[in-house]
């Protein structure tokens, strides 16, 4: 009956339905997505660490309430990209809180991770999905920065919605999964980026970059295709920000550097990023960061 109801909601009355959905007393939503959420392990099987895959086309994701931040922030960041676009990412449903654990509910993206499929997917196949890719990027980066009061300023390096940075990379410099910043200024961010040892000259980044807002973990996890290879959507949006622009491009070699790394891939970068900037010598910069502080 509750995912009648809900698959009911993804027809024209969807927006009215979550809206009035979302009024309804949190402890009745939440037991709502726990009978959905058994449901979902019954019939998907388990899906990954705090994430589950749930009935009626949705996904479900929760965390304690006081390590919440990285869901809050990634609930806003769909929100603002579904506001000012029509680019395909999850659309965010619901968030939900008790006084133990927060809940983002948000609707599927039907498809196949990228690297479920990159060994199969031509060459041809790659490229066209690159442009596809590069085409998003570029949307993305126009997307309006919402400015309001109390929040950090247009040029300020921030989480998603004007806050604090959640990402992984600066999480692992600073030691804690607390947000860092906001940072007033592109400076600012390098300076906390060397924060861990007294940098050389040559590992001072250089400033002047538009800051945009950014992914910042484009990996093949969260590259959804349909069969055919061509972009479905992007997912998990946890570590989005406003960051220069050169991040979205290091932060995306930055996972490559650990493993032995395919030349399609390789390529399949140069054709994400084809256009949106020169960032060899930003990237220079953050390879001799990492080998002193990682």
């Amino acid at each position: 009956m509750a995912c009648r109801l809900l698959s009911a909601a993804w027809g024209p009355f969807s927006h009215a339905f979550w809206f009035l959905w979302r009024r309804v007393p949190s402890r009745v939503r939440i037991r709502a997505y726990a009978v959905l959420y058994r449901a979902g392990r019954f019939v998907y099987g388990p899906t990954a660490i705090k994430v589950q895959r749930l009935p009626c086309n949705m996904f479900i994701k929760y965390c304690s309430v006081s390590s919440d931040g990285p869901l809050r922030n990634e609930y806003g960041a769909l929100q603002l990209i579904r506001r000012y676009s029509n680019l395909n990412v999850p659309r965010p449903l619901d968030f939900v809180s008790d006084s133990e654990r927060s809940y983002m509910v948000t609707s599927r993206i039907p498809g196949h991770r990228l690297g479920e499929m990159f060994t199969v997917l031509t060459d041809d196949q790659l490229h066209k999905l690159g442009m596809e890719l590069n085409d998003f990027l570029a949307k993305l980066r126009a997307m309006p920065k919402e400015v309001r009061p109390g929040t950090a300023p247009m040029k300020a390096v921030t989480g998603a919605t004007g806050g604090g940075c959640h990402h992984v990379r600066m999480e692992l410099i600073s030691g804690t999964r607390k947000p860092n910043g906001p940072f007033a200024t592109e400076e600012d961010f390098h300076e906390f980026l060397r924060t861990r040892r007294p940098p050389p000259p040559d590992e001072i980044q250089r400033g002047g970059h538009d800051i945009v807002l950014t992914h910042g973990d484009l990996s093949q996890r969260n590259i959804i295709v349909d069969g055919d290879g061509r972009l479905a959507g992007i997912v998990d949006w946890e570590h989005s920000g406003w960051y220069p622009t050169y991040w979205e491009f290091t932060s995306f070699r930055f996972g490559l550097e650990s493993r032995y790394t395919p030349q399609r891939l390789l390529d399949l970068a140069d054709d994400i990023f084809q256009g949106l900037g020169d960032f060899e010598h930003e990237l220079a910069v953050e390879r001799r960061l990492w080998a002193r502080i990682f």
